[in-house]
């Protein structure tokens, strides 16, 4: 049967054999038929239980190893594990020491384990390090890639950066390793091996949705009735009327774009799931007008009321409106939109300061938008406004991305559909992409 011994408080146990050391007071404690037990005086469960098995800290807690702790462990000075304390070490180990790996075998986020195997046999995979949150310096993770084929894209969360770079790549035809720690909201690389930076790409900056015409696996149907987006969110623009679908097959740059026509019945598609909050929301959109001079907001609620117009007012001036009982916003004006491919740029930061900017230039701002009742629910058609022209790429984040990030998406968009030349002299990435 199992022995039980209350404590009135508690008290440092020093265990020698089967002979326990209660502060100052010793004495022989022996069962020949099952467990003892300890609980706190009143306290109907187990804190600590030992067994022919091991010793065990927790509530009813049966051990299955020699020293088993459910909960955290701290050690004040220095711990000895198998064998004497040696030398000046905090801690020392005598044997080996075992982890129990996570391993990946498509794209996720590390969370399991600091220790991490990526399985890139079947494609590439994108992991994310766990957010990072105050008291958690010094937190050390390891990723192995345990095939040579394909890469494997590792990145942080909540735009924590890896040595200032917004992701690392475990390349294609190696086995790579990469360690880091955490250190002040960002990673820091210990160790690097067949490791190389990646370029910025918009999954740097986590992306509520990311639309992009010119990846064909993206598109579906010709006229198209699902663009699917590259987030990770999975929330995909489709319209399950032929009659009202945007067409597929015209260029830019040598990039498919999605051509929306606001002839009747006027084409537009419909997010899976709406895009509402408060910011902060950055929306940048690769776009270019048919027709000068007139209205043509691209984003949408799901009603005819307008609560949440984004893009060209009539003379070309950057417009619109994020929330229905919020101030609407207008200008300034873009370039000749009607032959030109332009960079719309629309962003309420996370002080609720509103801005508009084209092709990377210096932003407009609107003072405090309310921003409470966003709802982002179709792309280029409300009820009374329909978009006509050609949509290339859509950006739509919700963190608060600070201005080296905008400049990176903006140096991204302008190199990849051909109008660099129209950002500012000055800009960062006005040579090359980031």
């Amino acid at each position: 049967m199992n022995f039980g011994i209350s404590l009135t408080r508690a008290s440092l146990l020093v265990f020698t054999g089967a002979c326990l050391l209660f502060t100052s007071v010793m004495a022989d404690v022996v069962s020949t038929s099952g467990n003892i037990d300890f609980k706190l005086q009143d306290s109907g469960a187990n804190v600590m239980r030992l067994t022919s098995t091991g010793f065990g800290i927790g509530s009813d807690l049966s051990p299955s190893a020699n020293l088993h702790v459910e909960g955290n462990v701290m050690v004040t000075n220095s711990l000895s594990i198998g064998g004497p304390e040696s030398g000046s070490s905090n801690l020392t180990l005598s044997g080996t020491s075992s982890f129990a790996p996570q391993t990946f075998n498509t794209s996720g986020n590390i969370q399991a384990s600091t220790v991490c195997l990526a399985n890139s046999a079947s494609g590439n995979l994108t992991l994310r390090l766990p957010a990072i949150t105050s008291g958690e310096d010094g937190l050390i993770y390891h990723i192995k890639k345990i095939s040579s084929e394909n890469e494997v894209v590792i990145r942080g969360r909540n735009l924590a950066q890896l040595d200032q770079y917004p992701s690392l790549k475990l390349s294609s035809g190696n086995l790579g390793t990469l360690k880091v720690i955490a250190h002040s909201g960002n990673w820091h690389v210990l160790t690097l091996s067949g490791n190389i930076y990646n370029p910025f790409t918009p999954e740097d900056v986590e992306p509520t949705c990311w639309f992009d015409a010119s990846d064909a696996l993206t598109v579906t149907g010709s006229p198209v009735s699902l663009w699917a987006d590259k987030s990770e969110n999975g929330n995909d623009a489709s319209q399950g009327s032929s009659s009202a679908r945007p067409s597929t097959g015209t260029t830019i740059n040598g990039l498919n774009v999605l051509t929306f026509d606001d002839a009747s019945p006027q084409d537009q598609m419909r997010l899976d799931t709406y895009i509402t909050g408060s910011g902060p929301i950055y929306a940048f959109i690769i776009a270019r007008a048919h027709e000068a001079n007139s209205t043509n907001y691209i984003l949408y609620d799901i009603g005819n009321s307008e609560t949440t117009r984004i893009g060209l007012s009539s003379s070309n001036i950057l417009a619109g409106r994020w929330d229905s009982s919020g101030s609407g916003f207008s200008g300034p004006a873009v370039p000749d939109s009607g032959t030109d491919l332009v960079m719309f740029e629309y962003w309420v930061d996370s002080s609720n300061n509103g801005y508009t900017s084209s092709n990377g230039d210096n932003p407009t701002s609107f003072g405090m938008l309310t921003v409470d009742t966003m709802e982002i629910a179709r792309i280029g058609r409300n009820g009374s406004s329909t978009f006509d022209g050609d949509i290339g790429e859509i950006i739509i984040t919700q963190m608060s991305i600070s201005t080296s990030y905008r400049q990176k998406i903006e140096g991204y968009l302008a190199h990849k559909w051909g109008v660099e030349g129209q950002l500012p002299g000055g800009h960062t990435y006005k040579t090359s992409p980031p």
